[in-house]
């Protein structure tokens, strides 16, 4: 009788959270939470992406960035702050002589820069579809941008210095396509004026964004933290939140060679691959 006393006394000394602890996490649980996660990654890309002919786009591995108008001391932490983000994602500024295929311009003035500018035939449009130049005139943003898009081989452009070469994929394959879409070209505009006052940091992390992916004109993450956020949410990030950074990590991680519907899918689950590491 002592002895069976004795280990209630025992049982009752065990702490209830030692109890709970050996109890592993319910399957539903796990489920759902991976469900949440999927949802708000997969918001966080249609809010972002725009799609050309219904395709992902993205950027060469070269880069020959030009950036002006600012200062010096401003031109280059932008240009700095975007050789760090390129790298990031495997990409590189060019260290020889080049054509500029991405811009960012500086402005106080800038609808009588670009009119100056396209009248030295320092930008032109004629490559560029009437909807989207509509589409940037009309802009009224702090920072807008222009972009170029075309198509390339799905399975990797050597001229291009693309060394992501694969087997070429039937044309009429139902989830394969033998081309992918290309960001050839970009100019970003920034009015000075509506800037003033934003840390540059943040400026330049929300203008690298911009410059590296096709992004939406009108982008914002409503639902949850983003330095596309940057003039919308006063109180919101200063610097590329780990949703940003895994935006870009995927996106250039991503199998082009896939159907449009299915791109948004594989960079939805390569951006939140990227989140879990």
């Amino acid at each position: 009788m002592r002895s069976w006393a004795v280990g209630l006394v025992l049982a009752a000394m065990v702490p209830m959270a030692a109890v709970a602890q050996d109890a592993p996490p319910l399957v539903s649980d796990t489920l759902v939470v991976k469900s949440a996660n999927r949802a708000r990654t997969m918001n966080y890309v249609r809010a972002a992406t725009e799609l050309s002919n219904g395709m992902v786009s993205r950027r060469s591995p070269q880069l020959c960035p030009v950036v002006a108008g600012a200062g010096k001391i401003v031109d280059d932490y932008v240009r700095s702050r975007l050789r760090q983000i390129a790298g990031d994602v495997g990409l590189r500024f060019e260290t020889q002589k080049c054509y500029p295929n991405l811009m960012i311009l500086f402005s106080r003035e800038p609808e009588l820069m670009l009119d100056q500018a396209r009248r030295r035939g320092k930008i032109r449009y004629d490559t560029i579809s009437l909807p989207r130049i509509d589409r940037f005139k009309a802009n009224t943003n702090p920072v807008r941008w222009l972009s170029y898009t075309g198509e390339v081989p799905a399975y990797g452009d050597i001229s291009s210095g693309d060394t992501d070469i694969r087997a070429m994929r039937a044309p009429d394959s139902h989830i394969l396509q033998p081309v992918a879409s290309r960001l050839h070209y970009s100019l970003v505009v920034v009015d000075a004026r509506k800037t003033d006052g934003v840390e540059i940091g943040a400026l330049a992390d929300y203008v690298s964004l911009v410059a590296l992916a096709d992004i939406r004109p009108d982008a914002t993450q409503p639902d949850q933290a983003s330095i596309l956020n940057l003039f919308v949410e006063p109180g919101g990030p200063k610097r590329m939140t780990a949703s940003d950074k895994a935006y870009l990590r995927g996106l250039y991680k991503l199998k082009t060679d896939r159907i449009g519907p299915d791109q948004l899918g594989a960079l939805t689950s390569a951006m939140a691959t990227e989140l879990e590491r």
